[in-house]
């Protein structure tokens, strides 16, 4: 959206059911606000999303009430195209590659104090040759699955060792957990291998760097239930406007295992303990259904709706198969 908000044109985007069905007024009515047009279902806020481009964007200044990587992106696809330059800030830093990978790229992107000053391309800009590092946040469900399963022990290679992108395994090593990194090389991103192994886990709370570990706490939320002691997420409203509202996804699908927990406005309590098999509905959320299948390790688990686990990690079940057991239902 914010790409093509600032070129001239027509354009409409879609995507499968679980997309259209996800909210996009968080990253529409940031881009509206400095003056793009953009158009969906339910008042703009439901894909199919049309986008009016304009290739006289005006430059502008946005302080954003949320720390967003995705809204982030989008403002500052739409100032390298504007007129005049562009300041971006957010309450805390968000995850960082689009900055990283822009600026090897030839983008003009300073920091500037809490913000970012984004000026306008002066050039075309110019191909990168890089190896693209595996994805932490897919990596993070086997790092659950060794942290819960006893006796168990996972090394992930090359994985993004971004200091925004690691903040669950930190987590994770915080709960009692053997979490070692090993960088190996650091081009555009640092890149190495994350190893972890089983230990007793304990509870925490997280309520900070939550940007950092969004994708994540749905994972996460399978090692707070093994954990001994009440967990807490706070600060994690960005929850509730995924591809399910992961509060209560999370939750109620706990509560079906028999674990005590809690939702609240911006997060969750979870009291740890003895997991039992359930049948969980996804909710037709990817993370749901890929951290109960970790779950499942513990305890087996029926999981509802896998058909949105193929968009995001297609081979998933090939991987989970070589080391468990676990049912799916249709």
């Amino acid at each position: 959206m914010g790409f093509l908000a600032a070129r001239e044109g027509f354009f409409v985007l879609f995507g499968d059911k679980y997309l259209a069905n996800r909210p996009m007024r968080r990253v529409a009515d940031p881009l509206r606000s400095v003056g793009a047009q953009i158009d969906g279902r339910a008042n703009g806020n439901l894909a199919p999303i049309a986008v009016r481009g304009s290739a006289h964007l005006k430059g502008y200044v946005y302080h954003s009430p949320i720390a967003s990587a995705q809204v982030k992106s989008a403002m500052i696809l739409a100032a390298l195209h504007a007129d005049t330059p562009s300041f971006y800030s957010e309450p805390h830093l968000s995850r960082d590659h689009s900055e990283r990978m822009l600026r090897g790229m030839g983008a003009t992107i300073e920091e500037r104090g809490e913000g970012i000053d984004i000026h306008p391309l002066a050039a075309p800009l110019e191909p990168l040759e890089i190896r693209v590092p595996a994805d932490p946040s897919s990596g993070f469900f086997f790092a659950v699955a060794a942290a819960i399963v006893p006796g168990s022990r996972i090394r992930l290679k090359a994985l993004s060792l971004n200091p925004t992108r690691i903040e669950a395994y930190k987590v994770l090593q915080r709960m009692g957990a053997k979490v070692h990194f090993e960088p190996k090389e650091e081009k555009y991103e640092p890149i190495g291998d994350i190893v972890v192994e089983y230990a007793p886990l304990k509870a925490v709370t997280v309520e900070e760097h939550i940007a950092w570990l969004i994708d994540e706490l749905p994972a996460l939320s399978i090692a707070m239930a093994c954990a001994e002691g009440e967990s807490v997420v706070r600060n994690a409203a960005e929850l509730r406007v995924k591809e399910s509202d992961r509060i209560e996804s999370v939750i109620e699908n706990l509560k079906r295992c028999g674990i005590r927990c809690e939702a609240f406005e911006d997060g969750y309590t979870i009291e740890g303990g003895q997991m039992h098999a359930a049948r969980i509905d996804s909710h037709g959320d990817h993370r749901i259904a890929m951290s109960f299948a970790i779950a499942g390790l513990r305890c087996g688990m029926e999981i509802e709706d896998v058909a949105c686990i193929q968009t995001s990690f297609p081979n998933f079940r090939e991987l989970l198969s070589q080391i468990s057991e676990v049912s799916y239902g249709d």
